[in-house]
């Protein structure tokens, strides 16, 4: 059994959020014994970005389509 104060819970959940595993205890056992784990990273202006970017798509489209009826 291991015991964590708060400090250390912290800590552990940080590092457990910013992973792609699903279970506590793997993620537990793969950092007691050295298992390589991936972080996770989201680039908030990579995700504007991309919003952006397709919605000036679709209203590119949209305009395309006005075109063609007329």
């Amino acid at each position: 059994m291991l015991r964590f104060d708060d400090d250390e819970w912290m800590k552990i959940l940080v590092m457990y959020e910013q992973t792609d595993v699903k279970a506590k205890a793997v993620f537990a056992k793969a950092r007691i014994f050295g298992e390589p784990f991936k972080v996770l990273r989201e680039d908030k202006t990579l995700v504007e970005y991309y919003t952006k970017l397709s919605s000036f798509r679709s209203q590119y489209r949209m305009i395309g389509n006005n075109y063609n009826q007329v």
